[in-house]
C-alpha cells in the first residue's frame, strides 16, 4: 500500500492552481495514464466551468427580468434550470468514455495480451447512477446558495443590481475550484473503478 502524502498534497496544489508535481504522483501511486489523466481532468473542469457559468448567467437573467427581488418566481426559474440534465450528460459521457480507456490500460499492466472492449453491465449501472446522483448534487448546492443571496438581498433591502452582483460574485455557483475540485476527484474516482472493473473481467 502506497504513502498517499505526496499524492493528496500534490491534489491540493492542483486544486489551488500551485505548482506541482500531480502526474509525477499519480505515476508512483499506481495510476495508468498519469498524463492523459491529467489532461482529462483539464477537460472536465472546463466542462463543468462551462455549465456552472451558464447556470449563473440563467439565474441573473431571470431576476433582471423580474425587475425587483419580490416579483422574482423563483419556483418557476428553478424548474426551468437544466443545470442537472447538462451536467449529467456530461459526466455520463466522460465517465463512461474514460472508464473503458482506463480499463483497458490497467488490464494491460497484468494481461498485455488481453484487451477490455466493454464495460460490464454493473459498472455502466454504476455510471448511469452516480453521474445522475452527482449532478443532482451540484444543482442542489447552486440553488442552495441562490435561495441564500436572494434571501439576504430580500432581508438587507438590496435592490436587483446589488442581488445580480452578489450571486456573479458567488463562489458556490461561479467557482473555478468548485469545477477544478469536483474534476479531479471524479477523474480519480473513475481510474479507481476503471481499476476494479479491469480484475473483474
Amino acid at each position: 500500500m502506497c504513502n498517499c502524502s505526496p499524492l493528496l498534497n500534490a491534489i491540493d496544489a492542483y486544486i489551488a492552481k500551485k505548482d506541482n508535481d500531480l502526474t509525477g504522483q499519480l505515476k508512483r501511486a499506481g495510476f495508468v495514464k498519469p498524463q492523459q489523466m491529467v489532461r482529462d481532468i483539464g477537460r472536465l473542469e472546463d466542462g463543468i466551468q462551462g455549465i456552472l457559468q451558464d447556470e449563473i448567467d440563467y439565474y441573473a437573467e431571470e431576476i433582471r427580468r423580474a425587475g425587483d427581488i419580490q416579483s422574482f418566481n423563483a419556483p418557476k426559474v428553478k424548474e426551468k434550470d437544466d443545470t442537472k440534465s447538462k451536467l449529467n450528460g456530461l459526466f455520463y459521457a466522460v465517465f463512461g468514455g474514460h472508464m473503458l480507456t482506463y480499463s483497458n490500460a490497467y488490464m494491460k499492466t497484468v494481461e498485455p495480451d488481453l484487451t477490455v472492449d466493454r464495460l460490464s453491465q454493473r459498472t455502466l449501472n454504476w455510471t448511469e447512477r452516480w453521474s445522475d446522483h452527482l449532478s443532482s448534487i451540484m444543482q442542489d448546492t447552486s440553488i442552495n446558495e441562490v435561495d441564500r443571496i436572494l434571501a439576504a438581498g430580500m432581508h438587507d433591502n438590496k435592490n436587483i443590481h446589488e442581488v445580480i452582483a452578489d450571486l456573479m460574485d458567488s463562489g458556490a455557483i461561479n467557482s473555478y475550484y468548485r469545477a477544478r475540485q469536483t474534476a479531479v476527484t471524479e477523474m480519480l474516482r473513475v481510474s479507481s473503478y476503471a481499476s476494479n472493473e479491469s480484475m473483474m473481467q
